[in-house]
This record gives structure tokens, sequence and C-alpha cells, in this order.
């Protein structure tokens, strides 16, 4: 009997590179090689590959192909392993076709240990070229790649990619310091200036950067990013981070996240990025259809893990706990698991459940304020004026540097009737860059603001500002 062939190959993962010689100098290099090649492999139109936030989780462990491939639901995977004997690197990759286990293409290049922008270069083409006499597949589009002129530089980058998006804070300030290392080895390295300010801004938001000139030294990062490469995807993402918290930019801000989304449609932060955006103007269903794309490119990234906020700020109780399991499944995400279901619950009734989601808060990061809020929140929910206005003064120095912390503020005083002080954090959190007109409009804790005219006047202009952009 014939069988029918399978479809032509159209998703690809690229697992972390074994390091077969185990020298932790050069472990770096496992996750780097794999992300270079992302890298190169994201420009093919035709192909669908996973981000390396996808596969960074297969770092160090033992895994099958088949495994690996329906986690991350792919019809290939492109693995393999480098061995580093002093200044020589060989590096062997297999692509496997993971629906038939047939052995697609093999190869191994060698390389220089002091020159690993060369070696990556002859890795990502000689892949791309067998890619397209074995797939029929073309690099496209106008898109930068990472570059650098310092082998010393790039290699500081490639150790600072490792350990992109860790929420560990000594790998994110190892992460920092591998980026303002690579800039002071390369000064003209628009990509380590790029990851740079993306790692402040997204530490800043997670309370990881504390120090008062973050914004600033984030946002000449940033503007240094696009100056250097225009063309480099992660240029313009950094520049749309750091313009959000400007209220008066927030119009750049989306036309800079648009623009990294053209150059790199398959960009994580970019997509949840667009998803925030249509909650914040209450369109549910585009929400739905890029948080689909979003969790079809990589469901093991933090932004698919926890895309329960989403409907927490779309004021959707039963949305927020049908996605909160995802991000209670992994220790990274777990405390943004429980503020999920916390607020779902404060918004259905279940104060006891609520409770029970802040206690498990406390317990993870005492000092956070997500569970100093719920607590107010809780005691607001309650009538309990002395213990929401204890609990409120609490986090009330996050709650002035962070808008989703101020909003908080606003909700509780708010529910407790305290028009002056609701209004004054309703104001911080407009100055902090808020736009989450939908939550402001239709959370039942703010319905009694609906008619003043200051309430109008600041939910207002948020309004006018995605119009603008919509």
């Amino acid at each position: 009997a014939s069988s029918t062939p399978p479809p032509p190959i159209r998703s690809m993962a690229v697992l972390p590179l074994d390091n077969i010689a185990n020298n932790s100098n050069d472990d770096f290099l496992s996750v780097g090689l794999a992300d270079a090649l992302v890298t190169k492999l994201q420009q093919i139109p035709s192909l669908q590959v996973r981000p390396t936030s996808a596969i960074v989780e297969f770092h160090k462990k033992k895994i099958d192909m088949k495994a690996a491939a329906e986690q991350l639901h792919v019809d290939s995977v492109l693995e393999g392993h480098f061995l580093a004997a002093g200044d020589l690197v060989r590096v062997n990759l297999q692509l496997t076709d993971s629906r038939t286990g047939y052995n697609v293409w093999a190869d191994t290049i060698d390389g220089k240990r002091g020159d690993l922008i060369k070696l990556i270069d002859d890795v990502s083409s000689r892949t791309v070229a067998a890619l397209n006499q074995k797939l029929g597949v073309q690099k496209a589009g106008n898109a930068s790649e990472p570059r650098s002129s310092s082998p010393r530089a790039f290699e500081e980058y490639l150790r600072a990619r490792a350990l992109s998006g860790s929420l560990v804070p000594a790998d994110h300030q190892a992460q920092e310091a591998d980026l303002r290392r690579a800039i002071g080895f390369d000064p003209n390295f628009a990509a380590a200036y790029a990851e740079l300010a993306i790692a402040m801004s997204l530490g800043q938001a997670r309370g990881l950067d504390t120090a008062p000139d973050t914004t600033e030294r984030a946002t000449w990062y940033a503007h240094q990013a696009v100056r250097l490469d225009p063309h480099l995807a992660a240029a313009h993402l950094a520049l749309g981070r750091v313009f959000v918290r400007v209220p008066e930019r927030f119009r750049e801000a989306v036309r800079e996240n648009l623009a990294a989304l053209q150059l790199n449609p398959n960009d994580i932060n970019a997509l949840n990025n667009v998803a925030n955006f249509f909650v914040s103007i209450g369109d549910t269903q585009r929400v739905r259809c890029v948080g689909d794309r979003l969790v079809s490119l990589d469901p093991n990234s933090n932004e698919a893990k926890i895309r329960g906020y989403w409907f927490v700020n779309a004021v959707d109780p039963e949305g927020a706990l049908s996605n909160a399991p995802a991000a209670l499944a992994a220790r990274d995400t777990e405390l943004a698991g429980r503020d999920i279901r916390a607020n779902a619950f404060i918004l259905i009734g279940n104060l006891a459940s609520a409770e029970a989601e802040a206690r498990r808060i406390s317990q993870l990061v005492p000092q956070h304020y997500l569970g100093k809020s719920l607590r107010a929140m809780i005691a607001a929910a309650k009538g309990d004026r002395p213990a929401a206005e204890a609990a409120l003064h609490s986090f009330e120095a996050d709650a002035n540097r962070l808008h989703w912390a101020a909003m908080r503020q606003a909700f509780c005083y708010a529910k407790l009737g305290d028009r002056d002080n609701a209004m004054r954090w309703v104001n911080r959190a407009a100055e902090l860059g808020n736009h989450s007109w939908f939550a402001w409009i239709k959370h039942p804790w703010m319905q009694s603001l609906q008619t003043d005219p200051e309430y109008q006047t600041v939910i207002g202009k948020m309004k006018a500002d995605l119009d603008d952009v919509s």
C-alpha cells in the first residue's frame, strides 16, 4: 500500500544545543547559538519558527525530539551539539521531520572560538541554504540582525540573551551587566543597547530595577539602538517600552511597537503589547485573536502564561479564572496566577477564596505590593475602612512609581467612598502612563465617579489617545 507524503514543513523549533564538552564557561553557547539561528530563521516568511523564549526550558534537559515537537506544536525540530576545544568550535546540526521521524538534513560546521560572529554567520547561512534546497524557503524582509564588529562584545551579548527575561534577580542583574560590557567593547552595537533598554524596562515593571533614573537611562539606550540601526525590531520595541511610561508619548509608543511587529511579526513582547491595547479599548474579539496567535507561537512564554491579566483588565472574572491555571503551573509565574485569581474572586464576591490567594502571595513574596494591595482590596470590599487604609498606606511608595499599583489605590478609595483620594490616585495612574480606559469605565467600584467632571477629563484623555492609534 502506498502512503501519502506529509505536507511541507511549515513550523520549526530550534532546541538549545548540547554542550558535549561540559565546559561551564562555554555553556551560554547552548542557548546563544540556538538564539542566533532563531533570529535568522524567523526572517523566512513561509516558516513559523518558535521564539527563543519557547525553547529555553529545554536547556540542560534530556528530552526526545518527538516529545519536544509535540509540546511546541511544530512539524520539525532542529537540534544538535557543539564541542569547544581551545580556539576551535565544532557545531553539529540535524533537522528532523517530527511527523515522520525522517532526517531531513544534517551538517557539521567548524569555526574559531575567538570569532563567534563568523561562526554564527557560517552556521546560519549553511542552515538557511540547506533549508532552501530541501524545503524551498526564501529569506525575506528588511529586518536587521544583531551585528557587532567586536567578537568580545558579541560573546557578552550571547551570554545576556541566554538569561533574557529571567525573573530571578541574580540572573536579571547578570544579564544587564553582560549587556553593559558588550556596549563597552562595541559602543556601536545597536542590539546590545536595545536589549539593555528592554531589560531595564521589564526590570522596572517587575520591581527588579528600582534606581530613580532607570526610566531616563533606559530611554537613552533605546534611542541609541534606533539611531544605530533603524531596521532592528528590538530597537523599536525598546523605544516603545520606554515611551509608554510617558502619557504624552503613548501614541509614539504604539507606533514604535507596530514598527517592531512589522520587522518581526513573531515578536512575543510586541504581540502582547497589541493584546493589551485591545484590552484597553474593550475589543475582546481581537484580544482573543492576538492572544491565540501569541499562545500558538510560544505557549511557554511568560506573556502566554499570564494572559489571565487580559481578562482582569477587561473586568471579566470568569475569563481570568479560566486562564489563571497557565500561570499557576510554573514557579516563575505562580505569583501572577495567584493575583489573577484573587482579583477575579474579589469581582465575583468570593472574598474567602481571595484571602487564600493573598495569603499565598504574601508567603511567596512578603514585601511585594501585590499581596499588600489585595489585602486593601479585600478590606475595602468588606467595608472595613481602618484595615483598608492601613493596607493602602503600606504600598504607597509602589503606587507612586507603578501605574498598576496606583490603579488599585484608586479602586479601593472609590469603593470606600473617598472621592478625593480616589481622584488623587486616578491622576497619579494616568501620570505614570496608565491607559486602561475600559477597566476604568467598567469596574463596578468606579461607577460612582463616572459622572465626575474631573474623572471624565482624565479618562477622556486616555480614550482620545486610544482612538488616535486605533
